[in-house]
């Protein structure tokens, strides 16, 4: 049985967040502990010579294009901060380099590029991972709706900074899945689908007794559901400005135009780039 951890970037100079990820990828190629063995899959030909030259001679080229219309649309048109592009969300690519991982692999582990390793990797820990769920996400309390199908804990879902798979036909459904919701974020569509394999949302304490939670990984700042006081992993996550976060809620669902959004924030923040 084959077993790997999975890195990836994606998107260009469009998209505000590339420079960040840019510099979370020499960072993590510069840390003491090195998650392995290790798959880093590039999307675009310039963000795979920055993972070469940031430390990972083993990345692979999988897509030419830094992003991808994968429903066809032909004008890209992407929303202010480019999360959007072709009618879709960019987190797609995250489940196509998964898919692309898992074809090479029985089981991977996900890494947002600022999932950090603690500690040597223990010998058992694919071994403990393998006793859980066939798909597992660290377990977060969000303030604001994240499965509007659910009639409780519609806040409450899998991040998906760090997610662990050996089941091809879960991303398989994921990927369906997305087809049909194409502007969710990725860990919106795994809580879909780990619900419809539950028969419904299995609460809290259900999630983790079905195997769903990871018993290695915390997200700092957030409020992780189930505790992790010694991780293995830690991924590092800013509380985000509500204000912003508001201003750009309205521009993704068509409220505002991309012009009043920017006027807005420049007004609140002034210090942002657009």
């Amino acid at each position: 049985m084959t077993s790997a951890f999975l890195l990836s970037v994606w998107g260009d100079e469009r998209i505000d967040r590339l420079a960040r990820c840019r510099a979370e990828l020499v960072a993590a190629a510069k840390r003491e502990f090195q998650p392995a063995p290790l798959e880093v899959a590039c999307f675009g030909v310039e963000n795979h010579k920055a993972a070469i030259d940031a430390g990972f001679p083993q990345a692979v080229l999988l897509d030419e294009r830094p992003v991808i219309d994968y429903l066809g649309r032909g004008v890209r048109d992407p929303d202010l901060r480019a999360n959007i592009n072709y009618g879709a969300i960019m987190w797609m690519m995250k489940v196509h380099a998964m898919r692309w991982a898992m074809e090479r692999h029985d089981e991977i582990v996900w890494l947002d590029l600022d999932c950090r390793l603690n500690r040597p990797l223990p010998d058992d820990f694919w071994d403990r991972m393998r006793e859980g769920a066939p798909i597992q996400l660290t377990l977060v309390e969000y303030h604001r709706t994240q499965c509007p199908w659910r009639k409780e804990d519609q806040n409450v879902l899998g991040e998906g900074a760090f997610i662990y798979c050996r089941a091809r036909c879960v991303l398989d459904w994921v990927w369906e899945r997305y087809l049909k919701v194409p502007t969710w974020v990725d860990q919106q569509v795994f809580a879909w689908v780990i619900d419809e394999t539950c028969g419904g949302w299995p609460g809290r304490d259900g999630y983790a007794a079905q195997g769903f939670e990871p018993h290695c990984h915390r997200l700092a700042g957030m409020s992780n559901v189930h505790a992790h006081p010694d991780p293995l992993f830690t991924t590092a996550r800013s509380k985000k400005s509500p204000i912003k976060g508001h201003i750009e809620r309205q521009l993704d669902r068509g409220r505002i135009t991309r012009e009043q959004a920017e006027a807005m924030i420049r007004e609140k923040f002034p210090h942002i780039k657009l």
